[in-house]
């Protein structure tokens, strides 16, 4: 027969106490590299960016909050978009992170053109790509609270980017696009 043990709180033998209130705990410290918060934001919008060869936001900014971080975290960001071109042309789509609580901090180590991106043929450009990319970010300065991650995106010359949908009209091939971010104990 299963047994069960009910208590308010747990002493630890130097006397620090863990209170178990609601099925939260309190007071606790997990071993290092453990996720111990997350948050996923997933949308459906399809928002645009005329960028000519600069980074910019989304027309509505794709980007998410995490809550309650601790200071020494670490975090892993998850992107996986759907973006396509207005460009009848090849079309080159470069992405950014962009950390809008550190002074607007890049997020990784960018190559010449990015952090991530991908490249569209001149007879793919309708049906656009899938971008994915991981990073691992320490904040250079996180004294804990809030942390808002953004996508930032660009292409090359006056062409307008598109999240979520094919270019050439707005009726089919409609997706989905997700940020995540995982906290991770320092």
């Amino acid at each position: 027969m299963p047994s069960s043990l009910q208590v308010d709180q747990i002493q630890s033998a130097d006397g620090n106490t863990t209170y178990l209130n609601s099925g939260t705990l309190s007071n606790l410290t997990f071993p290092a590299n453990t996720i111990i918060n997350q948050k996923f934001h997933t949308t459906t919008s399809q928002p645009t960016i005329t960028s000519n060869n600069n980074f910019a936001s989304f027309s509505t900014p794709f980007k998410t909050t995490i809550t309650g971080t601790k200071s020494n975290s670490k975090f892993l960001i998850i992107v996986s978009m759907t973006v396509s071109s207005s460009s009848v042309g090849d079309a080159h789509i470069y992405g950014r992170l962009r950390d809008n609580t550190n002074s607007n901090a890049t997020i990784g180590t960018e190559g010449s053109d990015g952090l991530f991106g991908d490249w569209l043929a001149s007879n793919a450009y309708s049906g656009g790509v899938r971008l994915n990319h991981t990073e691992l970010y320490t904040p250079s300065s996180h004294s804990g609270g809030d942390l808002e991650i953004e996508v930032l995106m660009k292409q090359n010359g006056a062409v307008t980017t598109l999240l979520n949908r094919r270019s050439n009209d707005n009726f089919y091939q409609r997706f989905s696009s997700t940020l995540t971010i995982l906290e991770i104990a320092g």
